[in-house]
């Protein structure tokens, strides 16, 4: 099986949307002089990013056979004021969270700003995988009310994405999650979508998570091509999946 996707000759910009995080991610074989240089790198975000902090993470490998090891990695963060967008820099990716996602050619160029960066200050960059997900969450709730009328989950969601074995059960009190992933020319796509229930069990949300990647060795010149790929393919499985009341509710401007 391979993903099958419509083509769109543009993505819509709609006034606003159900995206709760959107991220991309590079990663590349280790450079352990990354905090040689990190006081450069922060002068060359600071205007747009202007908050700094660092952190500290663990990340897990698994080695065969059943070897786990775990190491301590060093992370340096950049936002904006609002803390919405952040960037992060480890000695093996560079990555970007934005949680009020407006456009993906916006979103995509404050990630060019960091990579080009990255690579004036540090020579041989080595990716060795790319990747870029969406997180959307679709409240019923909040739609309905925004659009002053009761909604169902058939008019948000298309039904394809609302089935389970043999429709057994309404979707009114139905929570379910499925996940797949298939390839495509260039790396794979996993869709994680379901009912899920809110935090605090106070109702549940539509939760549509597309994540597309590449796991290969590659040239950093070809990141944003890429990524501009990736994010057709996300904005055509995005437009597959949303029903009429969803895009009437996204075309709509919000308070």
């Amino acid at each position: 099986m391979t993903w099958v996707l419509p083509r769109h000759d543009s993505h819509q910009v709609f006034e606003r949307n159900p995206i709760a995080s959107s991220i991309v991610q590079l990663r590349f074989h280790p450079i352990l002089k990354i905090r040689d240089h990190i006081a450069d790198f922060q002068e060359a975000l600071r205007r747009r990013f202007p908050h700094f902090m660092t952190a500290k993470t663990q990340e897990v490998e698994i080695e065969l056979p059943g070897n786990v090891r775990v190491s301590e990695q060093e992370q340096f963060r950049f936002s904006r004021d609002d803390k919405d967008v952040v960037v992060t820099l480890s000695p093996s990716a560079l990555a970007i969270e934005n949680r009020k996602h407006r456009h993906h050619q916006e979103f995509l160029g404050d990630f060019d700003f960091a990579l080009q960066t990255l690579l004036r200050l540090y020579d041989s960059v080595a990716p060795i995988r790319l990747g870029m997900r969406y997180i959307n969450i679709i409240r019923r709730d909040t739609i309905a009310r925004d659009l002053g009328k009761e909604v169902e989950w058939s008019g948000l969601v298309r039904d394809g994405f609302l089935t389970f074995p043999g429709n057994l059960a309404t979707l009114d009190r139905t929570r379910f999650a499925n996940e797949l992933t298939s390839p495509l020319a260039d790396g794979e796509m996993t869709l994680r979508y379901g009912i899920l229930p809110n935090p605090g069990n106070d109702g549940t949300h539509f939760r549509l998570d597309i994540d597309r990647y590449v796991q290969a060795e590659f040239d950093p010149a070809q990141t944003l091509g890429r990524l501009n790929a990736f994010s057709d393919d996300i904005y055509a499985l995005f437009i597959s999946a949303a029903g009429e009341v969803l895009l009437k509710w996204m075309m709509e401007e919000g308070e």
